[in-house]
């Protein structure tokens, strides 16, 4: 477990079950995370809604830290091996482009700075804008 103090507060918070193949215990979150740190990828299906899904993977800024995640919907089964081949690609170009390019990031990006998920627009979090 990597993050206890977050899994503990996801735990005190519950994860609601939108369908019976939603993740709704902590066992079974911890097992899908070290899936996904494995693999590099995150897919899901039916998991929010039946019959959509999704596939995701993690983009990599300075000192190859995760400071955002692609994600393709998708609502057919089959799509699954392309989906997750087009955001490999585009996750790792990214990732490239970050590295080589570390001013794209806010200023004092590192490993603790995280994009906000819940954001459609690119808003950044890091030390200071908690503090």
């Amino acid at each position: 477990m990597r993050h206890p103090r977050l899994l503990r507060g996801v735990a005190d918070e519950g994860l609601a079950g939108h369908t019976p193949l939603t993740v709704t215990t902590i066992q079974d979150l911890e097992s899908a995370l070290a899936a996904t740190r494995r693999t590099e990828i995150a897919m899901t299906w039916g998991a929010l809604a039946p019959g959509l899904g999704a596939v995701a993977a993690p983009v990599r800024g300075p000192q190859n830290a995760v400071v955002a995640a692609l994600e393709l919907s998708i609502e057919d089964l089959r799509d699954v091996p392309r989906a997750r081949a087009c955001v490999l690609v585009a996750a790792r170009a990214l990732s490239r482009e970050l590295a080589a390019r570390p001013a794209a990031l806010p200023a004092g990006a590192g490993a603790d700075w995280r994009a906000d998920p819940t954001s459609p627009a690119p808003v950044w979090e890091g030390p200071e804008a908690t503090a």
